[in-house]
């Protein structure tokens, strides 16, 4: 009996993981009215004065006698191989060939909601084989797929394939520790984010780096052999199956990125960059981006969109403030949380995450990556909820309410009275006592 539960657990987790997201977008479609559920078209900003017509032209080169590496219309004429390795590179875009050019707006509707389930599918994947398999993974798969960052960057849908398959860049990592030799999984994975944009490709394969270093830190228990002559050769085949794996998934992609690297030569107006290290915003307002409809509305400006669901916003601080963690978990953990709110904060961090170029509109680009970051550890602390005391309660319940007043003193234009109210009817630790 007991088998056949577990059986049927891993069938309906991954599946539900993936119907979830679909229908609630499916469902918001219906309401929003967006074609072909409606009359509104899903063309918005960007999406509606470049990227349409970018998907129309991909559609011509199957169909016509256009290149993909020139076109005489883009502008006076130009490289389109360049411009294909950022924008058109998506797998998912062979779908829009089989659609008519009048119907376009409604084929890349579909083509997101059906992304959209891949996300969560792909993180629900990512958090059943280190967790197991678990219907709780559902929760926090569905907040990935509805992210704060994947909501306000809606139209780059460029993106959404590389979201989708950072968890499994990250799940390739950890088999390479695990298992101490290469993973087909992370190679593979990897040179197709590289592939389908090289931009935020580039932004994962840093934080690989910074998933790399807390897996084989955290991973290994008897870390304090490493220096030992048997421990260095024990520990140093994760390090180098990392590394070489790392530059052949480079290398696989080395078609677009070639491509990308030639057409972007000699484009910047900007010989240097300046070293600045100034603040972007006020550091202490950087955590209100984690309160329920904390957004004023414009992705151009303002602050990181690392919205991820007001459950792992309290769990996180179960997470450092618990007793099933370790300390040396804890430390490496809050590096990379302080890593990344540095390249937010610091204006030449940000310009590295950035590719050492200013980004126009969309300051944040790289803020997926800290969202994913809280969820993951988020449900670490989750799984062991039975572990959390009164104490952990306590504290966690202080900070938050200090911090909300915090935001409502200082007038915050993220965080008012009606977002912190939001976050009290979603926050567990508030409700222990009524469910016990």
């Amino acid at each position: 009996m007991k088998r056949f539960l577990y059986e049927k657990r891993r069938i309906l987790c991954p599946l539900s993981a993936f119907m979830i997201p679909v229908a609630v977008m499916v469902f918001i479609s219906i309401l929003s009215g967006f074609y072909p559920f409606g009359h509104t078209s899903i063309l918005m900003a960007d999406m509606r004065y470049q990227f349409v017509d970018y998907f129309g032209y991909m559609k011509q080169i199957f169909f016509s006698n256009d290149t993909y590496f020139y076109s005489f219309s883009k502008t006076f004429g130009g490289d389109m191989a360049g411009l294909a390795a950022y924008y058109c590179n998506n797998p998912f875009l062979v779908f829009l060939l089989f659609v008519p050019n009048d119907l376009l707006p409604g084929g890349i509707l579909i083509m997101m909601i059906v992304m959209l389930g891949l996300i969560g599918l792909s993180f629900n994947i990512f958090l059943t084989e280190i967790y197991g398999s678990r219907y709780t993974t559902l929760i926090f798969s569905t907040a990935y797929a509805f992210m704060g960052y994947l909501m306000g960057y809606f139209n780059c849908v460029q993106y959404f394939f590389n979201i989708m398959m950072l968890p499994l860049v990250m799940l390739g990592i950890y088999r390479t520790i695990k298992q101490e030799r290469p993973s087909y999984l992370y190679i593979i994975s990897q040179a197709l984010s590289i592939f389908s944009c090289y931009y935020i490709g580039y932004m994962i394969c840093i934080f690989s780096v910074c998933f790399f270093i807390y897996i084989y830190f955290t991973e290994n228990t008897d870390i304090r052999h490493l220096f030992d002559i048997k421990g260095i050769k024990r520990h140093i085949r994760p390090v180098i199956a990392f590394i070489w794996t790392s530059v052949l998934g480079v290398s696989l992609s080395a078609v677009s990125l070639l491509c990308a690297v030639i057409s972007l030569r000699g484009q910047s107006s900007r010989k240097h960059i300046p070293l600045s290290i100034k603040g972007n915003f006020n550091i202490t307002e950087v955590f209100s981006g984690m309160y329920s409809t904390a957004f004023k509305g414009n992705v151009s400006d303002g602050l990181p969109l690392i919205y991820s669901g007001a459950v792992a916003f309290i769990f996180i601080i179960f997470f450092f403030f618990g007793r099933t963690v370790s300390r040396r978990e804890k430390i490496i953990s809050g590096s990379v949380f302080l890593f990344l709110i540095l390249g937010f904060y610091v204006d030449f961090l940000n310009v590295f995450w950035h590719g050492f170029s200013y980004p126009i509109g969309f300051p944040y680009r790289e803020s997926f990556l800290f969202s994913f970051w809280v969820l993951f550890l988020a449900y670490k602390c989750f799984v062991n909820i039975e572990d959390i005391g009164n104490k952990q309660i306590i504290i966690t319940s202080f900070i938050y309410v200090i911090y909300s007043l915090y935001m409502c003193v200082i007038l915050n234009e993220n965080v008012g009275i009606r977002q912190v109210i939001n976050l009290i009817y979603t926050d567990p630790s508030l409700q222990k006592e009524e469910t016990v």
